[in-house]
């Protein structure tokens, strides 16, 4: 099911949320109110938080593997809010698929 994602004045960003612990619903929740942005999917490994967080926002589809994000063309952006030991890994496959990408702080535990 795709989420309809268009403004009568101007096309959508349209965001895909990775990651639904303490930040994500937070940013489902502000890019799902914002006029010019929309959240048509959202990840999460854990099905049980997956689901929770799915029914307070039933209007995006919730899917465990981030990589169906990343492999939606229709996705423009994706928000990165997983663990910090991910961050890294998940923005660089981001990045390859040419989203525009928020990473949650700090971007990855060592400089290396």
């Amino acid at each position: 099911m795709k989420v309809r994602c268009m403004s009568l004045k101007t096309e959508q960003l349209r965001v895909g949320v990775i990651g639904c612990g303490h930040w994500g619903p937070n940013h489902i929740r502000v890019f799902s109110e914002l006029e010019r942005s929309c959240v048509p999917m959202f990840a999460d490994a854990n099905a049980p938080r997956l689901q929770q967080v799915g029914r307070k926002f039933p209007a995006s589809r919730a899917v465990q593997d981030y990589r169906e994000i990343l492999d939606d063309r229709d996705i423009n952006a994706v928000v990165i809010a997983t663990p910090t030991r991910t961050h890294f890994q998940i923005a660089s496959e981001a990045l390859q698929a040419g989203k525009h990408v928020l990473v949650e702080k700090p971007m990855c535990a060592t400089v290396a």
